[in-house]
C-alpha cells in the first residue's frame, strides 16, 4: 500500500479547472499508474481526496494506491501542475510513503482520529433513471449513514463533526467519461472528522484499503486515520 501527498499549483489553469471538475482531477492522477491489463478488482486500486490545508491554504491531494505510482509521468504530462518543494515548504513534492504495514495493523478497541470526505447517498425515487442515487441532505441522516457504514466496516463512531462543502442548494458537479459517452453527475460532498474505535480489525483493514461509500473516482471514500490525541 502506498500513500502519496501532492501539493498543487493554484496558479495553474488546469488546477483551477479541476477543482471544479473532480473527475478530470481523477484522470490526471491516474497518469501516475500503468493501465490495467486485466479486469479491475472489486476494490478500487486508487483512492484520493482533495484537502485545503487550514494553516497554509495549500491545495493538497492525498492518493492511496495498491501499486506504486510514477509521479514523474504526471509531471512530464503536466509541467507546473505541482508546486516546487521549496515554494510548498516541504522536503519533497510529491511525497510517497510505503511504510504503512505497521500503521495498518489494528486491535479491537483501538481509538483513532479519522477524516473522511464522503458522498452520503440513497436510492433515488422510482422512475428516476438518469441518476439512481441522490444525496442525503439532512445532517442527522448523514450521521446515520456514517454509523451504518461504520457498523458494516469494522468500526464504530465515538464522535464526529459533519461539514457540507457546498452551499445549501449547490452540488458538486462532475462529468464522467465512459465507453457509452459522457454522464453528467451532481454529487453531495460531506466531510466527517472525529474519533472512531476499531471493532473488527480485519474488516477495518479491508475498509481502509477499499474506501467507504460511492463516488470514489470523484475523490470520495478515502478514510484517513491517525493516533488519537
Amino acid at each position: 500500500m502506498y500513500l502519496s501527498r501532492l501539493i498543487l499549483n493554484p496558479r495553474m489553469r488546469q488546477v483551477q479547472i479541476e477543482l471544479q471538475r473532480p473527475y478530470e482531477m481523477h484522470r490526471t492522477i491516474m497518469r501516475a499508474f500503468p493501465p490495467l491489463n486485466a479486469p479491475q478488482p472489486k476494490e478500487p486500486r486508487v483512492l484520493w481526496r482533495l484537502d485545503v490545508d487550514r494553516r497554509t491554504s495549500r491545495i493538497v491531494v492525498y492518493v492511496q494506491s495498491h501499486v506504486e505510482p510514477d509521479w514523474s509521468a504526471l509531471a512530464a504530462a503536466h509541467p507546473g501542475y505541482l508546486l516546487d518543494a521549496g515554494e510548498a515548504g516541504v522536503e519533497k513534492n510529491p511525497d510517497c510513503r510505503d511504510d504503512l504495514d505497521e500503521k495498518y495493523r489494528f486491535h479491537a478497541g483501538q481509538m483513532l482520529s479519522f477524516r473522511l470526505r464522503a458522498n452520503p447517498a440513497k436510492k433515488a425515487p422510482a422512475g428516476r433513471k438518469n441518476n439512481p442515487r441522490v444525496g442525503i441532505i439532512a445532517e442527522d441522516e448523514q450521521l446515520r449513514w456514517l454509523h451504518r457504514r461504520a457498523e458494516e466496516a469494522g468500526f464504530r463512531i465515538v464522535s464526529t463533526s459533519v461539514t457540507r462543502e457546498d452551499g445549501p442548494k449547490d452540488m458538486l458537479k462532475g462529468i464522467k467519461h465512459t465507453e457509452n459517452g459522457e454522464h453528467r453527475m451532481s454529487l453531495l460532498a460531506v466531510r466527517y472528522e472525529g474519533l472512531l474505535a476499531v471493532a473488527d480489525p480485519d474488516a477495518f483493514r479491508k475498509t481502509i484499503f477499499a474506501g467507504i461509500g460511492p463516488g470514489k473516482a470523484f475523490g470520495f471514500g478515502l478514510l484517513s486515520i491517525a493516533p488519537a490525541s
